[in-house]
């Protein structure tokens, strides 16, 4: 994304992908053979549902938005 332009990049802690624990790794069928309820949920509407030992989706957002905001208040 930066290349050619003049500017810095910047990792920042806490973004990462959505941790979905015991999920990690499986195709979407397996999750879904192996969880079916609760997979459905997930699919249906993340915020309600969560992967077994996996990060809510509500954590998540707020990590992100955590990470952006104090990027932005260091720049």
């Amino acid at each position: 994304l930066v290349e050619g332009r003049d500017v810095k990049v910047k990792s920042l802690e806490g973004l990462m992908d959505v941790g979905v624990g015991l999920w990690e790794g499986m195709l979407a069928e397996e999750a879904e053979r192996r969880y079916p309820t609760l997979y459905r949920q997930w699919r249906l509407d993340p915020m309600l549902a969560t992967p077994p030992e996996g990060e809510p989706i509500g954590e998540a957002q707020e990590r992100l938005l955590t990470a952006f905001e104090k990027a932005w208040a260091e720049s």
